[in-house]
């Protein structure tokens, strides 16, 4: 199911103009299409921050008086580097519903690995996956099973069974989540560390250290 976001037409183009839009609490932004002219509009900034928190590769209709109700996909999104949280221009691709296109989609994982349950710690190395399909045939996120994972195993892309009539294009033998052995630190090694640490003048170091098995 595709989001709906809704956007107004915008005329404002200066520096100063859009401040003021800003402070009004409307994002700037605008629509690309190959085939026709980009068409610049506004949206307003708390529905658009949602959407791109939470469903940022999702197919979009966004709809607006220019546009009429069109299916985009988020292209670019631009933040504030101090406030990150604050969104300063926005760019969608107008997308043709019966063409394929490449985008990322979430990786969902699910299940405790039976590491974990040993004492392992789980590490994600990919939260998201590039794919290929038409647009109708792009799932909201990828399930990745784990529970069966065990100290030092891994998962890499071409373990992900992907949906009917979508083709993955990230790195097949690229690594997506694996399980993390914890060495204890023996009793001398703390009391070093602790002496290092008294002497840098800082906190003492507490007693855990990642390693990965093989």
């Amino acid at each position: 199911m595709s989001m709906k976001i809704q956007a107004e037409d915008r005329s404002t183009h200066t520096k100063s103009q859009l401040r003021q839009l800003r402070n009004k609490g409307f994002v700037p932004g605008s629509v690309s299409n190959k085939d026709k002219p980009t068409i610049s509009i506004m949206v307003d900034e708390k529905q658009l921050l949602q959407l791109v928190n939470r469903h940022s590769h999702e197919i979009i209709e966004i709809e607006s008086p220019e546009l009429g109700s069109q299916s985009v996909v988020l292209k670019e999104v631009q933040r504030d580097k101090i406030i990150p949280n604050k969104l300063l221009h926005v760019d969608f691709n107008q997308i043709n519903m019966d063409e394929p296109i490449k985008t990322l989609i979430r990786i969902e994982f699910v299940g405790e690995a039976l590491g974990m349950k040993e004492g392992g710690m789980r590490q994600i190395v990919m939260n998201d996956i590039e794919v290929r399909a038409l647009p109708k045939h792009l799932p909201s996120s990828i399930e990745v099973d784990i529970s069966q994972l065990a100290i030092g195993d891994k998962i890499i892309v071409e373990d992900i069974q992907m949906p009917a009539n979508v083709e993955c294009l990230s790195d097949a033998t690229a690594v997506v989540a694996t399980i993390l052995h914890v060495q204890k630190v023996s009793e001398e090694e703390v009391n070093e560390m602790t002496e290092e640490a008294k002497d840098e003048g800082l906190k003492d170091n507490s007693g855990a250290k990642l390693v990965e098995t093989t």
